[in-house]
């Protein structure tokens, strides 16, 4: 008896509601995943900024010491624990660079990358891998180092020889300064030949040693000099006062005490306002206190830069005037961080592209736009010789090909140009010395033949 009640069919509306707990369930789970997604990511990204950071900081502390052989060091240490080479391409200057690929090739006892990418000598590329594999006799690794004081100076110093092993030596000179230097012995000075760079060898152990005496042994030329830079050692404006002829010079030995004992105070006392200004931004770079940029005169933007550089902050590359566009590529380039590309102005393109190279990843070319991001495509392409990349290259596409078919010595890759293949297979004939490729050079068929046959 259902007493007038209409049976209800509760199939579909228990359906209708599993369906709705599943869909709810589903974007719910999709919600969790692209936000875990999210999270890991922008973690990732946090994680791959700090390490950069840290690298740069690493980077900056080695470009930042003044003595070649710390300097040496500091960028060994930094490769012996295992970082790759090709760190140093974060630098923008090649001299900065090439310092540190010299430290790189040492750490990794790498003669060939010392030759391609340092500026020193092959001779000196040949004496400072032969220390640090302990080949040859000490003799034969001093005689490379040429008339390179530095190389005599690390080797000395890494191996402790005694330095009666310049005797004979051709260039003897050189080899008793890197000795004199090492040792900090003034006697090894007593045995350079070479006038000036015997006094130059007391000099520089008067400051090493902050001692004043040695500069007795120099001329009047290399006195004032001499005294100036030990009072700057021994931070002690006393020994300014012993700099009689050159006012300017004097001053000059005041500022450097000011600045080594980063004492601001005493450069108020600066007649020469130039060097006031100076005073003030190289204690604004050693305290790291960009307050006393303000009071750097003309060395205002360049204390903003330089201390936007030591510390990685990129902001302080708003305050460096003329010299921000360059500030926040350099920053970008040492934190291997494009995003930071966008406000370095009219280096913007030459970021991109850099820091493309550097990371192998292309893809960073799409943040330009037209001609820049062809370049940029070109660059990378050649760069990772990967002529897949010359289809992106747009108008740089036939550059592309032919220097890939060239960097490749690959005459197939002529055949990707609509234009000018004839060129293209007499280049890659010639770096080939293959005559038989001249057959395929067109109108440079003969000039191919030609070359070939000299």
């Amino acid at each position: 008896m259902n007493y007038g009640i209409k049976h209800i069919n509760l199939k579909p509306i228990i359906v209708f509601i599993i369906l709705v707990v599943i869909t709810i369930g589903t974007c719910l789970a999709y919600w969790y995943f692209v936000a875990t997604k999210e999270k890991i990511e922008i973690s990732e990204m946090k994680l791959t900024q700090e390490k950069g950071s840290e690298i740069a900081k690493l980077l900056i502390k080695c470009e930042q010491t003044e003595d070649f052989l710390d300097k040496t060091e500091c960028f060994i240490d930094i490769f012996k624990k295992g970082k790759n080479e090709e760190l140093c391409e974060r630098f923008y200057y090649d001299s900065d660079k090439e310092d540190c690929y010299l430290g790189a090739s040492i750490a990794k006892r790498d003669e060939e990358l010392c030759k391609e990418k340092s500026r020193v000598s092959d001779s000196v590329c040949k004496a400072l891998i032969m220390a640090e594999k302990g080949e040859g006799t000490p003799k034969e690794q001093l005689i490379n180092c040429k008339d390179n004081s530095g190389c005599y100076s690390y080797i000395f110093k890494e191996k402790q020889y005694d330095a009666t092993l310049c005797e004979g030596i051709e260039q003897s000179d050189s080899c008793y300064y890197g000795a004199a230097m090492t040792k900090k012995d003034p006697v090894l000075c007593k045995n350079i030949k070479d006038k000036t760079k015997r006094e130059d060898c007391y000099i520089h152990l008067a400051i090493i040693r902050k001692d004043e005496t040695f500069c007795e042994e120099v001329s009047m030329i290399g006195l004032d000099i001499c005294y100036m830079e030990v009072a700057k050692a021994k931070k002690d404006t006393t020994l300014c006062e012993r700099i009689i002829k050159n006012e300017r010079r004097k001053e000059m030995c005041y500022v450097g005490v000011a600045v080594a004992k980063r004492n601001e105070s005493l450069c108020e006392s600066s007649k020469i306002g130039s060097f006031k200004g100076d005073c003030y931004a190289e204690i604004a770079v050693a305290k790291k206190n960009e307050k006393l940029c303000e009071k750097g005169g003309y060395r205002k933007n360049k204390c903003y830069w330089d201390l936007a550089l030591i510390k990685l902050e990129p902001t302080l590359c708003e305050r460096a005037g003329d010299l921000k566009d360059i500030c926040y590529f350099q920053i970008a380039k040492l934190k291997a961080d494009e995003r930071l590309c966008e406000e370095a102005g009219d280096k913007r393109r030459a970021c991109y592209v850099d820091i493309a190279i550097y990371k192998k990843n292309p893809m960073i070319c799409e943040k330009l736009k037209g001609g820049e991001k062809n370049e940029c495509y070109y660059a990378v392409a050649v760069s990772l010789k990967d002529e897949n990349l010359c289809e992106k290259a747009g108008k740089e596409k036939h550059r592309c090909y032919t220097d890939m078919a060239m960097a490749k010595k690959d005459e197939t890759l002529c055949e990707k140009l609509k234009h000018d293949k004839d060129f293209c297979y007499y280049l890659v004939a010639s770096l080939k010395k293959d005559k038989q490729l001249c057959e395929r050079a067109g109108k440079f068929k003969e000039k191919c033949y030609e070359v070939l046959s000299k």
